[in-house]
């Protein structure tokens, strides 16, 4: 069985997650790159490749536009109504993911 994309799921990967939480505010490409390591203290970082590539997908599925500011020739992102919904609903996922892991890991300490 082939596996779902995880935007078709709308669960995000670590890096759409990331640059997502970087687009709060409208942002060019480079200033989510940098976004992304300052937010990930420096844990995470998105090359060139990778941060298009993921742009151009949450593009196509309608999680983040391209805004035009006028005079600049970067490219600026923006986050959706439908973007900022998924954000939210992949935020309260991980949350839970790691109140999972409280529990598992205290039952380890116990051992």
């Amino acid at each position: 069985m082939p596996r779902k994309k995880s935007l078709d799921e709308e669960q995000l990967t670590d890096t759409n997650y990331y640059i997502l939480l970087s687009m709060v505010h409208p942002i060019h490409g480079y200033g989510i790159m940098q976004q992304v390591k300052s937010i990930s203290e420096g844990i995470f970082e998105i090359g060139p490749a990778s941060l298009y590539t993921s742009l151009k997908k949450m593009q196509e599925a309608g999680f983040i536009i391209l805004i035009d500011i006028g005079e600049s020739d970067k490219k600026v992102y923006q986050l959706t109504e439908s973007g900022k919904e998924l954000l939210k609903k992949d935020y309260a996922r991980r949350k839970r993911m790691v109140e999972q892991g409280k529990i598992i890991m205290k039952e380890l300490e116990d051992e």
